[in-house]
C-alpha cells in the first residue's frame, strides 16, 4: 500500500520527517508514536519501507491509515541510502525543514513546538539541538561543520531546510558513513546555523546495528567517504588556509581513529585497504613531484601517518596478548 499523497497547505511553517525502515518491527511503532504525538502539528512523515521482511511495512501502513499525515512506500531493499533518497523531496520548499528519524529511535516530546518557535525568530538553514546556544553565519558556519560534522556526521544531530538541501542525494553503496558524506555535500549550501541546548531526539543503541560491525568493506567505504568528504569541504569558496589545516587534521584524526578500531576489533587487516586509500588519495591532491613534493606530502599528513603507525603497532602487541592470554 502507498499512502503518499499531495502535501497539505496548512501553516507556512512545517516539518517533513524521513525514516528508513529495515527489519525494526520491534521499534518502528514507538518511533511513529514519537512523531504522531508532537502538539505541533504541521508534519509529514514518510516512511520508506526498505524491503523487510518482519512486521516492519504492516506497522508502517497501520500509521498510514490512522492519520493522513503518515506516508509509506514499500521498495526493494537497498540500504539506508536508497531509502532516504526515496523519501527526500524533489522541490524544496522555503517555510519546510527536513528531520531525520532513525527507525529505532524516538524524537523528544514537544520538540517540533520549540523547534518552531526558534526557526520563526531566526530562519536558519540548519537547526543543532543537544549543543552550546549559538548563532554561526558564513565561514563560522562552516568551520563548525569541518569540526564537528566530520568526526561525528550523524544526521539526526539537527534539522534542515529543505530548500537549501534540494537535489543533493545520498550516495548508495555506501555501507558506512553516508551520512558524514551527504552533510559534507550540503555545508556549502548552509550558510546561517542555530545551536540550542534542547534535547530533541533519543538515540537508542542496539547490537547488531550497520556501525556497530566492521569489515573490510565497512572500512574501504569510511575511507571512500572521508575521501570525498575532504573533496567536498575543499570545494567551499569560504575555506581559507587556516580552515584546510583544520579539515586535514580532523581527517586524519578521524581515519586513524577507525584504522585503530579496525585493528583491534575488525575482522581482518586495515593494511591494505589504507595503503590503497593513501596512495590515490597523494596522487589525486598532492600530484607534486620531485623534492618539493615529497616535501609537501611528507608535511600535509604527518598525523595521519604517525598516528597510524603507532597504532598499527600497538593494536598488533594487543592482539599478541590477547592471543598469549
Amino acid at each position: 500500500m502507498d499512502c503518499d499523497a499531495k502535501e497539505r497547505k496548512g501553516s507556512p511553517l512545517s516539518f517533513r520527517v524521513v525514516v528508513p525502515a529495515w527489519q525494526v518491527a520491534e521499534y518502528l511503532g514507538e518511533a511513529l508514536e514519537s512523531v504522531r504525538v508532537q502538539p505541533f502539528g504541521q508534519w509529514v512523515c514518510h516512511v520508506v519501507d526498505d524491503g523487510s521482511v518482519d512486521e516492519t511495512g504492516a506497522i508502517a501502513d497501520e500509521f498510514c491509515r490512522k492519520d493522513v499525515r503518515f506516508r509509506v512506500t514499500h521498495q526493494r531493499n537497498g540500504g539506508a541510502s536508497a531509502a532516504r533518497n526515496r523519501a527526500l523531496p524533489v522541490h524544496g520548499a522555503e517555510s519546510e525543514y527536513l528531520v531525520f528519524l532513525d527507525a529505532d529511535d524516538t524524537l523528544a516530546p514537544d520538540c517540533f513546538a520549540w523547534m518552531a518557535e526558534a526557526v520563526r525568530q531566526s530562519h536558519p538553514d540548519y537547526l543543532e539541538w543537544g549543543a552550546r546556544d549559538q548563532h554561526l553565519i558564513g565561514r563560522a558556519m562552516l568551520e563548525y561543520f569541518v569540526r564537528t560534522k566530520i568526526l561525528y556526521g550523524f544526521l539526526w544531530r539537527g534539522i534542515f531546510r529543505t530548500q537549501v538541501v534540494e537535489g543533493i542525494r545520498f550516495q548508495q553503496g555506501l555501507c558506512m558513513c553516508e551520512d558524514m558524506l551527504w552533510l559534507a555535500q550540503v555545508a556549502r549550501r548552509i550558510d546561517t546555523g542555530l545551536c540550542m541546548r534542547q534535547k530533541g531526539y533519543h538515540y537508542r543503541k542496539r547490537p547488531g546495528q550497520a556501525t556497530a560491525r566492521r569489515t573490510r568493506r565497512s572500512y574501504a567505504c569510511q575511507l571512500e567517504a572521508y575521501g570525498k568528504a575532504y573533496r567536498a569541504y575543499l570545494a567551499d569558496p569560504r575555506m581559507d588556509e587556516a580552515l584546510r589545516r583544520t579539515l586535514r587534521r580532523v581527517v586524519a584524526q578521524c581515519i586513524a581513529t577507525e584504522t585503530v578500531a579496525m585493528a583491534l576489533y575488525g575482522e581482518c587487516s586495515p593494511c591494505a585497504p589504507l595503503r590503497d586509500f593513501m596512495r590515490a588519495f597523494k596522487q589525486e591532491h598532492l600530484p607534486l613531484s620531485g623534492i618539493k613534493g615529497r616535501l609537501t606530502r611528507f608535511l600535509t599528513w604527518p598525523m595521519l601517518g604517525a598516528i597510524t603507525a603507532l597504532a598499527l603497532a600497538g593494536a598488533g602487541l594487543m592482539l599478541r596478548m590477547r592471543r598469549g592470554a
